[in-house]
């Protein structure tokens, strides 16, 4: 745990590659959508 406190800058890159995941995913699930609308539940 002492870890995070001494690298506070690994743990920040940690989370703004967790939000660019999340942001990729939601676009290809966004034009998954479009191209094909009957698949989505």
């Amino acid at each position: 745990m002492l870890g995070f406190l001494k690298y506070p800058v690994m743990v920040t890159a940690e989370i703004n590659v967790n939000l660019v995941a999340l942001t990729v995913m939601g676009l290809i699930s966004r034009l998954w959508g479009l191209s094909y609308p009957r698949a989505v539940v």
